[in-house]
């Protein structure tokens, strides 16, 4: 089995290079999340949802990239917990606005 979003790596690594985290924050959503255009705009359109979603994308190639078998046993001695909890706090927090948007997102 191949790493989770790895197919999307060498994306994300342009982007990264290029410092677009509008691309990035489009790639994980359309290439990883299999999201269509339509959910692209309605998270766009949400302005501080989206800078939020830009602020987290940054490290999204580094994280994809790096070895399971090394972030498994950083985890199992409890490195990198508290850290991986804030992040998907703050990414709730603008994906919660989104929601409230209505049926066209399927979460």
């Amino acid at each position: 089995m191949r790493p989770f979003g790895s197919h999307a790596l060498p994306d994300l690594q342009a982007a990264e290079e290029m410092a677009d985290w509008d691309a990035t924050v489009e790639i994980v959503i359309r290439q990883i999340a299999g999201l269509d255009t339509a959910h692209v705009e309605t998270l766009w359109a949400d302005r501080q949802g989206w800078a939020a979603l830009r602020h987290l994308s940054r490290p999204a190639r580094a994280e994809l990239a790096a070895d399971p078998r090394r972030l498994a046993g950083a985890a199992s001695r409890g490195i990198g917990a508290p850290c991986i909890q804030q992040s998907v706090s703050r990414l709730l927090t603008p994906l919660r606005s989104v929601r409230s948007l209505g049926p066209r997102i399927p979460w």
